[in-house]
């Protein structure tokens, strides 16, 4: 039985954060889906067991996982070399965010609200240490009203 839709469960279509960490070891071990299937019946699995009780499940379940936003190609002739054609290479940003929001690996470490922070109690040492705690992002987002964020990407 596959994990439960939730939009809390960043790790669906498993049930977890382990589960997703044990799908993820037993697909880049290389290992045959025989040996995948020998290993969940062991009752040593069967304490702790995965919601995916085969290897075809576990196969089903990631093929259903969302494509990877593809990439698209297309020859471009700048002003300041037209004999020298250039491949441009570009992701549509909109899938990249999605895939991204989607994404497991990266539960947790988005910003979406600036911040600032210091290495002092008087606030005089500014550490700048990722985009959203710089003075850029604090600047655009005081021109917007409170209930609107500005989302930077990087």
């Amino acid at each position: 039985m596959a994990a439960e839709v939730d939009p809390r469960n960043v790790t669906y279509p498993f049930a977890g954060l382990n589960e997703w960490e044990l799908a993820k070891w037993l697909v880049t071990t290389g290992l045959p889906n025989t040996q995948i299937d020998a290993f969940l019946k062991l009752s040593w699995v069967k304490i702790s067991p995965p919601s995916f009780k085969t290897s075809a499940d576990l196969v089903n379940r990631i093929e259903s996982l969302p494509s990877v936003p593809v990439w698209t190609g297309r020859w471009i002739t700048l002003p300041e070399a037209p004999l020298y054609p250039q491949l441009l290479l570009y992701q549509n940003p909109v899938e990249c965010l999605e895939w991204l929001e989607a994404n497991p690996d990266f539960s947790g470490d988005k910003d979406y609200v600036p911040y600032e922070e210091y290495l002092n109690k008087d606030h005089t040492d500014h550490c700048y240490s990722e985009m959203a705690s710089g003075e850029f992002w604090n600047d655009t987002q005081a021109k917007f009203p409170e209930d609107i964020t500005s989302i930077h990407i990087s």
